[in-house]
């Protein structure tokens, strides 16, 4: 690729956040309890949680993605799914421009097993925050929020 036909890596931060939100608004018009996670700029401390296959995700290790996208999630929740079809829209897209995408659940109702089982065909990691500290960090208070994490500030875009 041409030098010159690479974008600054905040335009593609701004470019997923706008795209990821305005779908997960979209996705989410009728629960009427959903926002979109954090405030812009707000810090996001780092987290390290197990996926579906058991698998550690830390945060801060997406230090040169251009941005991470996570979904909150929740087993069984119509606007997660519709939130989730709503960024599986755009997903192939960024992906191939290095972007991470992942749902966290942080249903104490929703363990691991469950996760695994009901998430075969999500095709993305789903990390079990049982304990509610990937939530925190990123702010989100209800279920289909989309944060975009800028991981040259580790703040939401």
């Amino acid at each position: 690729m041409n030098t010159q036909d690479r974008k600054p890596p905040y335009i593609t931060v701004t470019l997923v956040a706008g795209t990821a939100v305005a779908l997960a608004l979209t996705a989410m018009s009728a629960s009427a309890n959903s926002t979109t996670g954090a405030m812009v700029g707000s810090r996001v401390d780092n987290f390290v949680l197990t996926d579906q296959h058991g698998v550690g995700h830390e945060l801060y290790y997406h230090k040169t993605s251009p941005a991470v996208v996570i979904l909150s999630h929740k087993l069984g929740d119509e606007p997660s799914r519709r939130s989730l079809d709503a960024l599986n829209k755009i997903r192939a897209t960024y992906e191939a421009k290095g972007v991470v995408f992942m749902a966290i659940n942080s249903s104490t109702g929703d363990d691991l097993p469950k996760i695994r089982e009901a998430t075969k065909a999500i095709g993305l990691p789903v990390l079990d925050d049982d304990l509610q500290l990937g939530c925190r960090s990123l702010g989100v208070t209800s279920t289909a929020e989309v944060c975009v994490v800028d991981p040259r500030t580790w703040t939401t875009a």
